[in-house]
C-alpha cells in the first residue's frame, strides 16, 4: 500500500529535508543497513555526490567504499570527475587497460577465466615493457597495495562477485577500523550468488597440493579436508563435517600463485584453480550447499557485516533482507511514489509483445507506435526506444520503414555505439534495450515507448530460486498468465511448501521482469518530469506506478493516446504525395504507379487532399484519355492508357 505521493510540488521540499547529507548520514547510524528508495531522477546521484563531500561522513567512517554498477555511473561522481576530495585521500580502482595489454590480453583473459590471475600478474605483467619503458608507467598491478591510509575508494560493484570479502580485504589493507559501503543501484544484488566447483577441479587441486607443491611445511589436514569434498555423497553429510577445515580452506587459498604454477606446469591449458572458493565453501550451510551433477553448489553472499547505504530506484526491502542475509534492512521510502501530474503513462497489456508473437505481429505493433512518433516529430516533441536486445535491428528497421510509409523521414539509432546530437532531435531517435541503467543521456526526451515486453523463461526463474531455497529444485514451475493478463508462477503439484513457494517465486518473478522495464524508462525522468510513457508488460504496475493506465489493445491504446489509425495517417502522407507528383506534370496513372497505389486508389487520395483544388481530377483524365462518358468508362480508358502511356490516346 502506498502511504505518500510526492509530486512536482513536494520533490524540492523532499530533495532538501529527506535527502540532505545530515539526514542521510542520521538513517545509516541508526539503522546500519538502510535503503534509500527513490525513483530515477528525484536526485539519488545528486544526493550521492553530497554526502561523499560532507566532512561529518569521514569523521564518523574510516573508510567509505563506493560501489556502482557501471563504470559511467562511476565516473559521473563529482570526486571521480574533478580529481578533488577535500576531506579523505582516495583512489579509482581502475580495470586492466587492455589496450596496452596488447597481444598478451588473449593470453591474460584465459588465465583470469581459469582463476590465475595471479599467475598471469607473475608471468605476463612483470616483464611488461609498459611497467618498466613507458611514460608514465602502466601501475595497474601495484593498485592493490598501496591502499594505507585511504579514506575512500570507488570501484564498480562487480568486484563484490568476483571478490565476496572485497570489504574486509579494504578494511584491512587501508587499515581503518570502521567502514560505510555505498552501493549505487544496487544491480548486484540481482546477480547470481551461487558458485559451484566441479570436483575434477577438486581432483586437479589434490594432486597439486600433495604431490606438486615444494614445500618443507605440507598444508595440515589438506588430504582429508579435501577427500571430503571429492567422495561426500550428500550435502548433509558434507555440511557437517565442513567447520573443522576453515583453516586449512585458508591456508590452501594463501598458496593459490604456488599452486597456480604448479597446476598449469602439471595440467596446460585444462587447470582451473579453484583453491580461492574453498574459505567460502566451508562457510556454506545446508540448506545453501547441494550436490548436483559432480559438482558441489553453495550460495555465498558478499561479506556486509557493517553499515550499508543502497540507493536503488527498483529494489524493495524484503527482496534486499533476503539477498543480505543480514537481519532487518530499514527503508524509509519504502511506501513513497515519485509522481509527476503531467505525466501520462499508460501499459499495454497483451501478448503481442511477447517473443514468441512479437516478430509475426511487429508490422502492426510497430505502426501505432510510428503513428505516435510522426505525431511527436509535426509536435517538435523528442521520443525514446525500448526494446530487448535481440529484436532492436527488426523494431528499428520497422519504424523507419512505417515512418517512410507516412511521409515522416527520420533515423532510428539502435546500435550501442551509435552517436546522439549533443540536443535531442525529433528526427533522430535512440533505442535502447532493457537492461540499460544509470545513463543521464535521455533525460531530457518527452516520450518513451517500450515496442514489446521483457520476460523470463521458467528456467531462469528456477535457477534464481534455487539460490535462494534448494528446496525448489523439487518444485515444478510453470509461467501462466490468466484472464486478467498477468503472469504469475505456479506450482505443477502441490507440497507441503508449494504454497510458500509460489509466494517467493513470484515476487522473485516480479523483480526479475518489472525492475528492468521500469528502470530503462526512467531515462526520461517521468516521475519528475512531464513525460508520455507506454509499457509493454503483462503485468500490474500500479503497485510502482500509481498513475498508471491498463489497456488490453492497441485499438484502445491509440484511442487513449488521441492517436489516429496508421492506416488514415499513410492515406494521407500518399495523398500529399499523389498532389505534389500531378503538381510536376506527371500523369494520374504515372503518379499511381510512383507512389505504389492503383489508378482508383490514387484519384480517392486525391480527392481527400485539401489541395485537390489544384489539381483537378477529372479534367486532367478528360484530356489525357480523350474520353466521355461515364466514370467507368473513364477510368478504363485511363488504366489503358497507363500500360502504354508513351503513346498518344487514339
Amino acid at each position: 500500500m502506498v502511504s505518500k505521493l510526492i509530486t512536482e510540488l513536494d520533490l524540492e521540499g523532499f530533495r532538501r529535508e529527506s535527502l540532505s547529507p545530515e539526514a542521510l548520514l542520521e538513517a545509516i547510524e541508526r539503522n546500519v543497513h538502510v535503503l534509500f528508495r527513490v525513483a530515477v531522477g528525484v536526485g539519488k546521484s545528486h544526493a550521492i555526490d553530497r554526502l561523499l563531500a560532507h566532512k561529518t561522513l569521514f569523521q564518523r567512517f574510516g573508510l567509505v567504499i563506493y560501489l556502482a554498477p557501471t563504470w559511467a555511473i562511476l565516473r559521473e561522481r563529482t570526486i571521480v570527475r574533478t580529481g578533488r576530495c577535500e576531506h579523505a585521500a582516495f583512489r579509482v580502482i581502475e580495470p586492466r587497460p587492455r589496450d596496452l595489454c596488447s597481444w598478451r590480453d588473449t593470453e591474460w583473459s584465459d588465465l583470469e577465466r581459469r582463476g590465475c590471475s595471479q599467475l598471469a600478474k607473475e608471468r605476463l605483467c612483470k616483464p611488461c615493457t609498459y611497467r618498466q619503458e613507458s611514460t608514465p608507467a602502466c601501475d595497474w598491478p601495484d593498485q592493490w597495495k598501496s591502499l594505507r591510509e585511504l579514506g575512500l575508494v570507488f570501484l564498480p560493484e562487480q568486484h563484490l562477485l568476483t571478490n565476496r570479502t572485497l570489504v574486509p580485504m579494504l578494511l584491512h589493507r587501508t587499515e581503518q577500523e570502521s567502514v560505510l559501503v555505498i552501493i549505487d543501484e544496487g544491480q548486484v544484488f540481482n546477480a547470481s550468488l551461487r558458485e559451484h566447483v566441479q570436483r575434477d577441479h577438486l581432483r586437479q587441486l589434490r594432486e597439486v597440493v600433495l604431490h606438486r607443491l615444494r614445500s618443507r611445511r605440507p598444508i595440515e589436514d589438506a588430504e582429508p579436508f579435501l577427500d571430503l569434498l571429492l567422495h561426500a555423497r550428500t550435502a548433509h553429510e558434507l555440511a557437517q563435517s565442513l567447520d573443522q577445515y576453515t583453516k586449512t580452506a585458508q591456508r590452501i587459498a594463501g598458496r593459490a600463485p604456488r599452486i597456480q604454477r604448479a597446476g598449469v606446469e602439471r595440467f596446460q591449458a585444462a587447470f582451473r584453480d579453484v583453491s580461492r572458493v574453498l574459505p567460502l565453501l566451508v562457510r556454506a550451510q545446508h540448506p545453501e550447499l547441494w550436490l548436483e551433477g559432480d559438482a558441489i553448489h553453495f550460495v555465498t553472499r558478499p561479506f556486509l557485516d557493517c553499515h550499508v547505504a543502497v540507493f536503488s530506484a527498483h529494489l524493495d526491502r524484503p527482496f534486499l533482507e533476503e539477498r543480505l542475509a543480514r537481519g532487518t534492512v530499514a527503508s524509509p521510502f519504502e511506501q513513497h511514489r515519485f509522481v509527476h501530474s503531467g505525466s501520462r503513462i499508460f501499459n499495454l497489456q497483451s501478448r503481442l509483445g511477447v517473443d514468441r508473437f512479437f516478430p509475426r505481429n511487429a508490422p502492426t505493433v510497430l505502426a501505432t507506435f510510428a503513428t505516435a512518433i510522426a505525431r511527436n516529430i509535426e509536435a517538435g516533441r523528442t521520443t525514446l526506444l525500448i526494446s530487448r536486445k535481440k529484436s532492436r535491428r527488426l523494431c528499428a528497421d520497422g519504424i523507419e520503414k512505417q515512418l517512410a510509409r507516412m511521409g515522416c523521414a527520420a533515423e532510428v539509432r539502435w546500435q550501442d555505439d551509435a552517436q546522439l546530437p549533443e540536443r535531442p532531435d525529433p528526427r533522430v531517435i535512440p533505442l535502447i534495450h532493457y537492461g540499460v541503467v544509470g545513463v543521464n543521456d535521455y533525460a531530457e526526451y518527452d516520450a518513451v515507448y517500450c515496442l514489446n515486453g521483457y520476460y523470463v523463461s521458467v528456467q531462469a526463474l528456477r535457477a534464481t530460486l534455487k539460490e535462494v531455497d534448494p528446496r525448489f529444485l523439487d518444485i515444478r514451475l510453470e509461467i501462466e498468465t490468466g484472464p486478467n493478463r498477468v503472469r504469475r508462477a505456479v506450482a505443477r503439484r502441490a507440497t507441503e511448501y508449494s504454497a510458500m513457494l509460489e509466494a517467493h517465486a513470484n515476487r522473485f518473478l516480479r523483480r526479475l521482469e518489472i525492475d528492468p522495464v521500469i528502470q530503462a524508462a526512467g531515462r526520461v525522468r517521468f516521475a519528475t518530469r512531464p513525460r508520455e510513457v507506454v509499457f509493454f508488460q503483462m503485468a500490474d504496475l500500479s503497485d510502482e506506478l500509481p498513475r498508471c493506465e491498463s489497456v488490453l489493445t492497441l485499438e484502445l491504446l491509440r484511442q487513449r493516446m488521441g492517436l489516429g489509425r496508421p492506416q488514415a495517417r499513410r492515406a494521407s502522407a500518399q495523398a500529399a504525395e499523389l498532389v505534389r507528383l500531378r503538381s510536376e506534370g506527371l500523369s494520374v496513372a504515372d503518379a499511381a504507379a510512383e507512389v505504389g497505389v492503383s489508378v482508383r486508389t490514387a484519384i480517392r487520395r486525391c480527392n481527400q487532399h485539401p489541395a485537390r483544388a489544384k489539381t483537378p481530377l477529372t479534367r486532367t483524365i478528360h484530356e489525357e484519355t480523350g474520353t466521355g462518358g461515364s466514370v467507368r468508362d473513364r477510368l478504363g480508358a485511363l488504366h489503358r492508357h497507363g500500360a502504354d502511356h508513351d503513346q498518344p490516346p487514339a
